[in-house]
């Protein structure tokens, strides 16, 4: 909590006024700052669900003072996810937004959108802390050094977080490129799959772009693949 509260995204005033009953509600934008400036944060999509279901209005005056801390760039629901597993050791995670409802595969059944999967979670469990992402959850969690639930995080990706089809997105994601654990796992995934994800219309798509230099920072990221592909080849001649 030490950390939390200092960290330099976490804002904290000490409020000597009562905070009325009657205060003015804000709207979902004001109320979660957006991360858009950053990077695309699937959380502000469970942040829509929740505050669609849950409407909150001040059930009380205050006339104490009280600490407030305004909290940017990192969702009100990953908080919420996190706060809670602090106190419980508990967290739900929601698939990657890469990994829903996108290129069908064969005979495969259609993943139901993230928003989807949300939204029934919620209503089968509407008083715990709504599906978050092992992203957004991981970023947070590198912030406040929370070394066990960043593994959680990278254990949920390594196991079933990713398909041939939304492995090529998240290689260049902001968070496989700013998070080296995050990445291995990432690109490890694809030279193990190699075969299948350079067949898949979300490679080609990355190959457009490498040739048009649209992505920056992309050459480092290349060679850790080519790297992992060679030695995953070596090692498999041997078997």
């Amino acid at each position: 909590m030490k950390t939390l509260l200092s960290s330099d995204f976490a804002e904290s005033v000490s409020v000597p006024a009562k905070r009325p009953k009657t205060q003015k509600a804000v709207s979902l934008e004001a109320a979660v700052p957006s991360t858009s400036d950053a990077y695309y944060d699937s959380d502000e999509e469970t942040d829509e669900v929740f505050f669609s279901k849950n409407v909150h209005a001040l059930s009380d005056e205050v006339e104490h003072e009280y600490k407030e801390i305004k909290v940017t760039k990192t969702a009100f629901s990953t908080y919420r996810a996190v706060l809670a597993y602090l106190r419980t050791g508990h967290i739900a995670f929601a698939p990657l937004t890469s990994k829903c409802g996108i290129e069908v595969v064969d005979d495969e059944e259609e993943t139901p959108s993230r928003r989807a999967q949300v939204e029934l979670a919620a209503g089968e469990h509407p008083n715990r802390p709504y599906l978050v992402s092992p992203k957004s959850v991981y970023r947070l969690a590198h912030l406040l050094d929370l070394q066990n639930l960043q593994a959680s995080c990278i254990t949920i990706l390594r196991e079933g977080g990713l398909t041939e089809t939304s492995a090529p997105v998240e290689l260049f994601d902001e968070t496989c490129m700013l998070h080296e654990p995050w990445r291995n796992v990432v690109v490890d995934y694809i030279a193990r799959h190699w075969a299948g994800v350079k067949q898949t219309a979300a490679w080609k798509d990355v190959e457009k772009k490498l040739d048009a230099d649209e992505i920056p920072g992309a050459m480092p990221i290349m060679m850790q693949l080519f790297k992992a592909r060679e030695k995953f080849n070596r090692t498999s001649r041997y078997y």
